[in-house]
């Protein structure tokens, strides 16, 4: 009886310190988070900064880059609203459109109430650049591509927005030949443009009996209106050079915990392995007594089963954060920064951290 209540006791300190690990390795992940999501926002906060100060230079396209890496760092109406504004500045309507709405949709942000005014009216000559297409034509299921970017198929649900200046159309569907039509469109007008395809010539017999490859075709039947001078039609942004997400960056944190926690549970199991030692090379010890034998036997039994729980519950640890860490990591947004980072995870089944180096 006393043997079994001491048995109690002991498992209950152990689950206790067990416990006390996972709440530590909890702890150290929310703290690592909240540091990098401030670590994020002070990064963002200073590169809306420096995007300000170009515009204020008349640099515009330059300013444009940090304002979008402002944006992929914290979505925030603030970033939204600056990166609208700088969007507009380069012409790029649609998008400016999109960004200063989201910015809008959160009128009691403090930022947004002392700007809105700012950002009413830019929306409101934004959306005077802003043109809508209506795409019809023939076979149902046709791909339609607008200014280089996929639209749907036909039959289209309904108009699309573009900005003033030149519209390229693409329609194309396997067995015709691929449409396009180029058009005109002013600010705030609403044009219908209609490709009809036609089917593609059938393949004739070569004379040695081989099957004729149909010449290739680029265009269907149609006339091409002139575009009107009204500058460059506006591309599309700028991809994002550098800076990594905030995904990525707790995923690298959740690898360094992890590591951490493994490092911890090899720690232990050499220890088990060292008190278990211990105990067989003692004569005097007896693992199938209550007492298990000469004084000190009793403290290293304890050891063996404490080094053990701690081992194990280390590498449950890292498992579960290194499993999560790789999901980060590859579900974030790829990014192409200057320079060179590191990024760590842990390894399982080794006691290291792997780290790699990338320029």
């Amino acid at each position: 009886m006393v043997a079994s209540r001491g048995r109690r006791r002991r498992m209950l300190r152990l689950s206790w310190r067990a416990a006390a690990v996972a709440v530590a390795a909890l702890a150290t992940l929310l703290v690592a988070s909240r540091a990098i999501a401030a670590s994020a926002s002070e990064e963002a906060e200073a590169l809306i900064h420096q995007g300000v100060e170009l515009r204020q230079q008349g640099k515009d396209e330059r300013a444009l880059p940090l304002f979008q890496k402002a944006y992929d760092l914290v979505q925030s109406p603030r970033t939204a609203g600056q990166l609208g504004l700088a969007e507009m500045a380069v012409g790029y309507w649609i998008e400016s459109d999109q960004h200063l709405s989201e910015a809008l949709q959160e009128p009691d942000h403090p930022w947004v109430a002392k700007s809105r005014r700012v950002l009413e009216d830019a929306r409101t000559q934004v959306r005077k650049n802003i043109a809508e297409i209506v795409v019809a034509g023939s076979p149902a299921g046709a791909s339609v591509t607008i200014n280089h970017k996929p639209a749907g198929t036909l039959p289209l649900p309904g108009a699309v927005r573009v900005g003033r200046g030149r519209v390229d159309v693409e329609v194309s569907a396997p067995g015709y030949v691929t449409g396009t039509r180029s058009q005109a469109v002013g600010g705030g007008e609403r044009q219908q443009i209609t490709v009809s395809l036609e089917r593609a010539p059938a393949p004739s017999p070569s004379s040695n009996g081989e099957v004729a490859k149909p010449a290739a075709t680029t265009t269907a039947a149609g006339v091409a209106v002139p575009a009107p001078v009204l500058g460059p039609p506006p591309a599309a942004p700028p991809p994002d050079e550098g800076g990594s997400n905030v995904a990525a960056r707790i995923g690298v944190g959740l690898g360094i915990v992890g590591g951490a926690a493994l490092i911890g549970a090899v720690v232990e199991t050499l220890l088990w392995q060292k008190h278990r030692s211990d105990f067989n090379s003692n004569t005097g010890c007896d693992a199938t007594q209550s007492s298990r034998g000469a004084p000190g036997c009793s403290s290293l039994y304890d050891s063996i089963h404490t080094s053990q729980t701690l081992a194990i519950v280390g590498y449950v640890t890292a498992g579960v954060l290194g499993v999560g860490s790789a999901a980060l990591l590859i579900t974030a947004k790829p990014s192409e920064p200057h320079g060179s980072k590191v990024a760590c995870a842990p390894a399982l089944g080794a006691a290291f951290v792997s780290c790699r180096w990338s320029f």
